[in-house]
């Protein structure tokens, strides 16, 4: 049992630090460039809003990730 609650801990654990580098490294929209814009600005927010998205969702998984991990943690001390 307690075993069982540590691999499960150390995989919830690894799965937050897994999520949160995804999320660092989704790729965020490029610096407008000076000129006439290819497309329209809404072009441009939904692609930021997109990228933001993506981000929030995955930091999202990785704090509910890392909480069951902590929560797990706290069971293993309790045993």
């Amino acid at each position: 049992m307690m075993l069982a609650v540590q691999i499960l801990s150390g995989l919830f654990g690894l799965a937050a630090a897994v999520l949160w580098l995804i999320a660092s490294l989704t790729k965020t929209p490029e610096r407008i460039p000076p000129g006439p814009l290819k497309g329209s600005l809404f072009d441009v927010f939904d692609e930021i809003h997109v990228s933001l998205a993506k981000q929030s969702r995955y930091n999202a998984l990785a704090a509910a990730c890392a909480a069951i991990a902590a929560l797990l943690q706290s069971l293993l001390i309790l045993l």
